[in-house]
């Protein structure tokens, strides 16, 4: 199952508050090409601790980053594991899921511009799940 989702719109602050500009998203997105291609950007399903990813939580690949007219968009391939299999159940039920891209920089910012980021992982959630304190 494949299917397409949309990350994050230059200049529009996300969920944390912060602004991307659209020379940074396209950075992020030619520095995540040869993860694409070797098919190491991976996800999980729900939130777990950004600075590791368990194979055993894993369920989807990030295929393809596109940014248009300042929109990131990814492509996610769903895959044949225990939580991509329960992925794509909640996918067919039409839950209210995002995808929530985590990020690493060298740079310290201002909580408003981020500056030289790097696209580690885009796990997929429940928009209140995402939200959380921000409801």
């Amino acid at each position: 199952m494949k299917v397409r989702c949309k990350l994050i719109e230059a200049g529009i602050p996300t969920i944390n508050g912060h602004v991307y500009s659209e020379e940074i998203l396209k950075e992020m997105v030619d520095g995540a090409q040869e993860k694409i291609e070797s098919k190491a950007l991976m996800g999980r399903l729900g939130y777990g601790n950004p600075s590791k990813i368990d194979l055993k939580d894993v369920s989807h690949l990030i295929t393809k980053l596109e940014l248009k007219n300042g929109c990131l968009s990814a492509d996610v391939e769903v895959l044949e594991t225990p939580r991509g299999n329960l992925l794509k159940l909640m996918l067919e039920k039409d839950d209210d899921l995002t995808l929530h891209p985590l990020f690493m920089t060298n740079n310290s910012f201002d909580g408003t511009v981020i500056e030289d980021v790097k696209l580690i992982s885009a796990d997929i959630c429940h928009m209140k799940e995402a939200l959380g304190d921000a409801q």
